[in-house]
């Protein structure tokens, strides 16, 4: 899950082709990480300082999502977002606090980074809280998340 608290027309959005592994993985989901290699998205290492937050989701069995620029002539496409912004996201390991830097591990999840390790994409602004917003047809019905700010 990814909350955009900024203004989406302040982000730059576009659509790269993602590799099968990643598509049937289950980690390409809206709001997890993944590292544009080559011509494809791909899971990304630990502390992958490129990785860009994924915006659109794939099924699991590899179909095609929800969204129209999941399939495009055939191919698997996501979304991703590059730039600074404000989200709620649920896609975080351990108990990141407010003020930690936070870095993507291998499944596409932010962690906490080791301070002065460079591979920081985010900080956390505000440590987990449980959040609900019955507005939105309960898509983020009682989920814990952490509010980041993109680097």
């Amino acid at each position: 899950m990814l909350r955009i608290l900024s203004d989406i027309n302040d982000i730059i959005r576009f659509d790269v082709d993602a590799n099968d592994t990643l598509i049937s993985s289950g980690v390409a989901e809206t709001g997890t990480w993944a590292v544009k290699r080559g011509q494809t998205l791909q899971l990304p290492t630990a502390g992958d300082r490129d990785a860009m937050a994924i915006f659109t989701e794939s099924d699991r069995d590899g179909s095609g999502g929800w969204s129209p620029d999941a399939t495009s002539l055939g191919k698997q496409k996501l979304t991703v977002l590059w730039g600074k912004y404000r989200a709620y996201t649920d896609q975080y390991v351990g108990t990141p606090a407010a003020g930690d830097p936070l870095d993507v591990d291998a499944d596409g999840q932010l962690a906490v980074a080791t301070l002065g390790d460079g591979d920081a994409v985010a900080v956390c602004v505000r440590a987990p809280f449980a959040y609900s917003d019955e507005s939105d047809n309960q898509i983020y019905k009682d989920a814990t998340v952490i509010e980041i700010l993109t680097l």
